[in-house]
């Protein structure tokens, strides 16, 4: 019995460790959306600083890269919400595999106690006998 706690326990360690790295990958893509959304933003920055006079072709290019950048924005941002919300499920996951693994950790550990609780009372249990065998084998001899 204790070798299938001791390879249940294994198995839920492995699964923990599965989700732990799905998290960090899901994580750094997160941190890799936000990068990019940041870097859009800075460029839009840039390139309303940049704009100068009342050059209508020049007005008309910065409108036209404004609002290009500004829809790359928005599906960079829902991109980023999308990751967020699966970073939030891996580590709700990640929780639960640890769960898992705590209890398989506790289940083995009480299957353990147990063989030994059980060992002990046999063990007390024979020794027992043996005192008991003892006194009767005292008491007669005393009594002759």
């Amino acid at each position: 019995m204790a070798g299938i706690l001791q390879k249940i326990r294994r198995i839920r360690e492995i699964d923990e460790e599965r989700a732990r790295l799905e998290l960090r990958d899901n994580q750094l893509r997160y941190d890799d959306l936000n990068r990019e959304l940041t870097d859009i933003g800075e460029r839009v920055q840039a390139s309303h600083s940049s704009t100068k006079g009342t050059n209508a072709a020049d007005l008309a290019l910065h409108h036209a890269f404004a609002l290009r950048m500004e829809m790359e924005r928005r599906q960079q941002k829902a991109k980023c919400e999308e990751q967020s919300v699966r970073v939030e499920e891996h580590r709700e996951t990640v929780v639960q595999a640890s769960r898992q693994t705590r209890v398989a950790e506790l289940v083995e550990e009480r299957e353990a106690a147990a063989v030994r609780h059980i060992a002990a009372t046999k063990e007390q249990r024979e020794l027992d006998e043996m005192g008991i065998r003892g006194w009767y084998m005292n008491s007669l001899v005393k009594a002759r």
